[in-house]
């Protein structure tokens, strides 16, 4: 059991997924998931974070794009341009009701070159978690196209947001002009109330 779970106690629940698309001339360090705790005091728990990641178009030329993972700190604003807001839903406990004071964003589901912009927060020096994908000149079309997935949090090494914290994904390096993909994101976590 670990510390959080062991001191705290749960007052409800989550599991939430968001799709979007990567699009052409997506931007070098533009955000495109987010989850902020906006709980004064109680812990959110990530015990699952999920990407897959699937090239649906060509690409201006083949390279290796990137998805990195965030520590944001002095997040008191969620980015409220070009952004959409998912709820996700509660398990059936009967503990608060999803999000809770999890506020969850994605990118407009249709992309945005730019990302989401707008919010109030500060970024971590460096990822915490990177995937990676090489893509193609041309999109395979006499076999499957594979799905790129990583677990960037697993329930055995869960991952605890303080107040005003929250992790983010961004587009690592700037696309170019012919580009097109569609990532989708699996989250889990509890709301742990301190004792």
């Amino acid at each position: 059991m670990s510390k959080a779970a062991k001191y705290r106690q749960v007052v409800g629940t989550y599991r939430a997924s968001y799709q979007f698309q990567i699009v052409a001339s997506q931007a070098a360090a533009s955000r495109v998931w987010e989850v902020r705790n906006s709980h004064a005091t109680n812990r959110l728990l990530v015990t699952r974070l999920s990407v897959q990641w699937l090239q649906t178009a060509a690409h201006t030329a083949a390279l290796t794009a990137a998805l990195e993972a965030f520590k944001y700190t002095g997040f008191s604003v969620v980015d409220p341009t070009d952004s959409a807001t998912f709820n996700g839903t509660s398990s059936s406990d009967g503990g608060v009701a999803a999000p809770g004071s999890a506020q969850f964003r994605g990118v407009t589901a249709s992309g945005v070159a730019a990302g989401m912009t707008g919010g109030t927060l500060t970024k971590s020096g460096a990822a915490w978690s990177r995937l990676r994908k090489w893509m193609l000149l041309a999109v395979p079309t006499a076999g499957e196209n594979p799905t790129t997935v990583m677990e960037l949090v697993l329930p055995q090494s869960p991952w605890t947001i303080l107040p005003d914290e929250g992790i983010v994904i961004e587009n690592a390096i700037l696309l170019g002009v012919a580009a097109g993909s569609t990532v989708n994101v699996d989250v889990a976590l509890r709301e742990m109330q301190p004792y």
